[in-house]
C-alpha cells in the first residue's frame, strides 16, 4: 500500500465490508486492514522517531544530518548555546549554536557527538510543496517532558488542516505554514512534522491556544521548503534576515485579482523600484497573487539581497517591476 495518504483507508474500509457476504468476512476484512494500518504505521515510526530529540530541557528539536546537525526553533534554544539535547536510547549531548533566524523561529544547532556514536540518524527530507489539505501527518516530539528520560519522542497522528497559513504574533512570522490538528503542545516547539513515508515537511512551532497553553486543534510548521532555502546559510552561522519591500498596506477586495497598494516607504526598495500607490499587485515571480495573504506569503520566503518580479497592473496595463528587497525596520512587515 503506498502511505503517502492514509485517507483512503477509510473507503478502503467501507469497500471491504459492502463486498463481504457475511457478517464474519466483514469482521475478519476490518481487523486485517486494521492490522496493515498499524503495521504501516510502526513503520513509519521506526523510521522517523530515532531522528526526534529533546532539546534544552523543555523543547523538541530533530537531526538533520549525520554529523548532528539539528533543526529547531529560535524560541527553544536560539538563545541558549550551549545546550543539552536527548537522543533516543537515553544518550545527551552538549550542543552549540550555529545559525539563526529569530524572525522566522529557526535555529541550528550541531551536536558534540563521540566519534565512536557516528553516524547518528537523521531525517529524510520530503518536498512539503506536495501536501494537499486532508494529508496526513506525524508530530513528534517532547510534549510536557514527557520523554524527558529516555527521550523517545511522543507521537501523535493528525490531517493537514490548510497550506499557505500567515502567521505573525509576538516578533514571530509563520508565512507559508501549515496548518494541521496532529496534537502538538508546550515541549513539541521545534519537534519534526512528518508525512506518511516518514519524510520530515516541517518543523513544528506554534499553536492556536484558548484557556491557557493547551492545544485547540489548530498547530503551525514551518514548511521545509522554506527552510530549504536558507538551510545553507544557517550552515555558515548566520543569522538569517528576510527580505523587506516597503509595501506597508494593501487591500484586497472579493472577486478582484491582486491587491491594491494603498501605502508605500519612501526611500523603500518598492519605492526605488517604481511601485505607486494604487498598482495592483497581481503575482510574485510566478506565483498568484488573489488576497493580502498571497502578497505576505509569497515575499517571506525571501532573503535580504533577492530580486523579485511583482506583476503588476497600473492603469489597466500589465506590466512588470523588479524589487531587490532589503533590511525592514522595526515593526514593518512585507
Amino acid at each position: 500500500m503506498k502511505m503517502t495518504r492514509l485517507w483512503p483507508f477509510a473507503s478502503l474500509a467501507f469497500s471491504l465490508w459492502a463486498s463481504s457476504s457475511t457478517l464474519a468476512e466483514q469482521t475478519v476484512g476490518a481487523l486485517s486492514l486494521g492490522r496493515r494500518i498499524e503495521s504501516e504505521l510502526e513503520a513509519i515510526v521506526r523510521k522517523a522517531a530515532p531522528t526526534t530529540v529533546a532539546v534544552a530541557e523543555g523543547g523538541s528539536g530533530v537531526i538533520i544530518s549525520p554529523d548532528g546537525l539539528v533543526l529547531t526553533n529560535f524560541h527553544v534554544a536560539g538563545q541558549r548555546s550551549p545546550c543539552e539535547v536527548g537522543v533516543p536510547g537515553g544518550r545527551k549531548y552538549s550542543a552549540r549554536l550555529i545559525g539563526t533566524d529569530p524572525q522566522g523561529d529557526l535555529c541550528l544547532l550541531k551536536l558534540d557527538v563521540l566519534p565512536q556514536d557516528l553516524p547518528l540518524p537523521c531525517a529524510e527530507f520530503g518536498n512539503s510543496d506536495l501536501l494537499e489539505a486532508g494529508h496526513w501527518v506525524l508530530a513528534m516530539g517532547n510534549p510536557f517532558k514527557t520523554a524527558q528520560t529516555t527521550y523517545e519522542p511522543s507521537v501523535t497522528l493528525g490531517v493537514v488542516g490548510g497550506l499557505h497559513r500567515y502567521n505573525a504574533q509576538g516578533g514571530t512570522v509563520y508565512g507559508n505554514c501549515i496548518q494541521h490538528d496532529a496534537a502538538i503542545n508546550p515541549g513539541n516547539s521545534g519537534g519534526p512534522l512528518f508525512d506518511m513515508a516518514g519524510r520530515l515537511v516541517g518543523i513544528n512551532g506554534k499553536i492556536e491556544v484558548r484557556r491557557g497553553r493547551v492545544n485547540s486543534g489548530i498547530g503551525y510548521a514551518i514548511p521545509i521548503n522554506q527552510i530549504k532555502i536558507c538551510l545553507e546559510n544557517l550552515k555558515q552561522g548566520k543569522k538569517i534576515q528576510h527580505g523587506w519591500t516597503g509595501i506597508m498596506d494593501a487591500s484586497d477586495e472579493p472577486g478582484r485579482q491582486g491587491v491594491n497598494l494603498s501605502k508605500i516607504a519612501p526611500g523603500s526598495p518598492a519605492d526605488a523600484a517604481g511601485l505607486k500607490l494604487d498598482d495592483i499587485v497581481i503575482k510574485v515571480n510566478d506565483r498568484p497573487v488573489r488576497e493580502l495573504a498571497d502578497l505576505m506569503n509569497a515575499i517571506w520566503p525571501h532573503l535580504v539581497g533577492h530580486t523579485v518580479q511583482l506583476g503588476i497592473v497600473r492603469a489597466g496595463t500589465p506590466r512588470t517591476i523588479a524589487v531587490k528587497l532589503g533590511t525592514a525596520p522595526q515593526s514593518t512587515s512585507h
